[in-house]
């Protein structure tokens, strides 16, 4: 008589289409580690300096669009308060260097990092008479298998249960495939790692176990599963995308686990007869509660190396990946000149105290940034109330521009003079600034974070 309760089709089934999309999703929202200067930006240089308009009528066809360019980034001239304001043909030009290397005769595009950019500037300026040169963008590290390989070999080295474990090790593969970063490798590992001990303590050898009772195994040693709590932080913390990608992992490792001890799938386990037999191998059931359970379940020799082989392996794999990481994003045989992150302010964003952090600090070398920006703002706000002959400061926080308009007072019979605040620099009007006349090289600005100024620097070409 055969004890042995059969998985319903259904519940098989039910894994299948847990599986699947999983394994959909593992493949189809990959994280590649960005190599870019500028995040979310590439820079795309073009020779000779003078060709701007072509180029970015080019990529506009073949459809890169938000290009940051010198045109779309000048400052206008005037408003309807002060036409004429002779001091932003100066501004312009400072502005200009984030765009063009004069020495060089390059010019400099700053490209939103989209997919399939490089097949569409190839497209664009194939057939144009220019030298161009585009940053590299996600970089794919194969050496961040490396410790997946090892945890592996490892594992199935120091226990029987093989067969499971190479199976229900290919979402840890597929995990460090989409999540390809350090974060992700290390997350990959240690999901491994729990898959390679859930499977030794699920080996059942030469005995005949129910499903339930493996499954009694395992909520009789919860404390394994523990060290799945630091991937998931860490995934968190990587944003949901990377907390998207390890759930599929989970959940195509816990399918596959499952799946694995399905009737169907019983030739991967045992590989003892036939499928067609009519009765299954004898096999022996055991009687003692600790043969059966397993309770307390603790491997000394594998959890050591596992854990020798975790920690030396990705901490071997970090190291070079900070050594690789340190190259520059371009190739070639020459000098490219760049313009490089070089100011970080305290704390993400831009406040009135990054302000006056910025605007303290030696920047002759440095390209316009966001405290430039809002220095010129200021003085346009206040100039049309300024003799223009009189030379305007840096603005300090808290700095009011006060004017005065004269009204009939008809009590008096006479003008009298009104006191009327036209602006105050503070965080208002830092914020407003920057939410309502940014130009797109203020909003790329804003958008690193803590990256807010730029330095030309030389890069191998």
């Amino acid at each position: 008589m055969n004890s042995r309760r059969r998985a319903s089709p259904f519940f098989a089934h039910s894994l299948v289409l847990l599986f699947i999309p999983a394994v959909i999703l593992l493949l189809a929202l990959p994280i590649r580690t960005s190599r870019t200067l500028w995040k979310h930006y590439r820079i795309l240089t073009v020779s000779p300096a003078e060709t701007e308009a072509e180029v970015v009528s080019r990529l506009g066809a073949v459809g890169a669009s938000k290009i940051v360019t010198q045109a779309n980034t000048s400052l206008p001239r005037g408003n309807s308060l002060s036409p004429v304001q002779p001091f932003i043909d100066e501004v312009n030009r400072q502005r200009s260097n984030w765009f063009v290397h004069r020495e060089s005769n390059t010019r400099f595009f700053f490209l939103p990092d989209e997919p399939d950019l490089e097949n569409r500037v190839q497209a664009a300026l194939s057939s144009l008479p220019v030298t161009w040169y585009l940053e590299n963008a996600g970089a794919f590290y194969r050496y961040f298998f490396i410790p997946i390989v090892l945890l592996l070999v490892a594992g199935l080295a120091l226990q029987k249960n093989r067969g499971m474990a190479l199976i229900t090790a290919i979402p840890s593969f597929l995990l460090v495939y989409a999540w390809n970063s350090p974060s992700g490798m290390l997350s990959s590992a240690i999901l491994l790692v729990t898959v390679i001990i859930v499977s030794d303590l699920l080996y059942t050898g030469p005995y005949l176990i129910t499903r339930t009772q493996l499954l009694r195994r395992i909520t009789g040693n919860l404390r394994l599963l523990l060290p799945l709590i630091l991937p998931m932080l860490f995934a968190l913390a990587s944003g949901s995308r990377a907390f998207l990608l390890f759930i599929s992992a989970l959940t195509c490792s816990v399918s596959l686990l499952v799946l694995y001890h399905v009737p169907g799938l019983r030739f991967l386990r045992s590989g003892k007869g036939s499928t067609r037999r009519l009765h299954d191998v004898l096999q022996i059931v055991p009687m003692h509660p600790e043969t059966l359970y397993r309770r307390g379940f603790f491997r000394k020799n594998l959890f050591l190396i596992l854990t020798a082989t975790l920690a030396v392996s990705t901490a071997g794999t970090g190291l070079f990946f900070v050594t690789v990481r340190g190259e520059s994003p371009f190739t070639g045989n020459g000098r490219l000149y760049l313009p490089c992150p070089s100011g970080y302010t305290e704390q993400t964003g831009f406040s009135a105290g990054t302000f006056e952090e910025f605007i303290r600090l030696d920047r002759n070398d440095s390209l316009p940034d966001l405290a430039d920006f809002l220095a010129v703002q200021w003085k346009i706000a206040v100039f049309p109330w300024k003799d223009y002959r009189d030379r305007l400061e840096p603005p300090v926080i808290g700095e009011q521009m006060v004017v005065q308009d004269y009204v009939f007072d008809e009590k008096q019979g006479r003008l009298a003079a009104q006191t009327r605040v036209v602006a105050v620099f503070d965080q208002e009007f830092i914020g407003e600034t920057l939410s309502e006349k940014a130009t797109p090289l203020e909003q790329m600005l804003i958008d690193q974070g803590r990256f807010v100024s730029g330095r030309i620097t030389g890069h191998p070409e």
